[in-house]
């Protein structure tokens, strides 16, 4: 039920940019927010979509999918007068999967309470795919108080939770700097991950990651080396395109 956050459209959003620029396209269409998709969904199943009707779907006896799409929206939305209605939800017998979602909604929407219910939840937590997503969330907040569960992810043996961890890493780069054990560098390790999944994935936010004060200078050669050398093809072709990008975007600099 839970999409993959927003940080991931954002990054392909860039990446297509780049791919854009490349080929001839100077002027790419502007990404849709990130609760277009959501919004379509509520639409398409015969609900409105203003923030009164959202409210109402949170407290009606709708599917818990169609009430978690409402909070998310509400949430990214930065819609106030929800304020209410989401804290009643933090604070009841609702469900786990609907409580976390107005936390991070109210956290969004600036409100203490909903900071301090995603760190709750978190530690809370033993699922270490839920960890690492509110630790992200709280990241984006500039809460680096879920670090710990991102680098058990990193650094476990489980492939799944190295990927999801990638755009979590993303999400700590302003928080951590580029000491040893920051989010830099295990970011730029997994770009030597074992496992090609990992290693596309580290690809594919490497723009977000760079505008998010990732060094060009510390990347370049790793990716130079996997577009002539990394066993999977697609690794490679990701990386002899990001190569391509950076060279057009200096082009267009001088």
């Amino acid at each position: 039920m839970v999409n993959r956050p927003k940080q991931k459209l954002v990054a392909l959003s860039i990446l297509l940019f780049f791919g854009m620029i490349v080929y001839g396209q100077e002027r790419p269409v502007a990404p849709e927010p990130p609760w277009a998709d959501l919004e379509r969904e509520l639409r398409q199943q015969g609900l409105k979509t203003d923030a009164e009707s959202l409210v109402a779907i949170t407290r009606s006896n709708v599917s818990e999918e169609k009430r978690w799409t409402a909070i998310e929206v509400l949430g990214l939305r930065n819609e106030q007068l929800a304020k209410g209605t989401l804290l009643e939800i933090l604070r009841t017998g609702e469900t786990q999967l609907l409580k976390e979602t107005a936390a991070l909604a109210l956290a969004r929407l600036g409100d203490q309470a909903g900071v301090l219910g995603l760190e709750k939840f978190m530690k809370a937590s033993t699922d270490p795919e839920r960890q690492v997503f509110m630790a992200a969330r709280l990241a984006e907040l500039g809460n680096r108080s879920g670090y710990q569960y991102v680098v058990q992810a990193v650094s476990g043996g489980v492939t799944h939770l190295r990927y999801i961890s990638v755009g979590a890493l993303v999400a700590f780069l302003p928080l951590t700097g580029d000491s040893r054990g920051s989010a830099a560098e295990r970011l730029l390790a997994l770009l030597d991950d074992r496992d090609a999944m990992v290693r596309k994935e580290v690809l594919v936010y490497l723009p977000l990651a760079i505008l998010k004060g990732l060094p060009v200078t510390k990347v370049r050669p790793i990716v130079q080396k996997m577009a002539r050398s990394d066993s999977d093809p697609a690794a490679r072709e990701l990386a002899r395109l990001m190569l391509i990008s950076w060279d057009e975007a200096s082009r267009q600099k001088r």
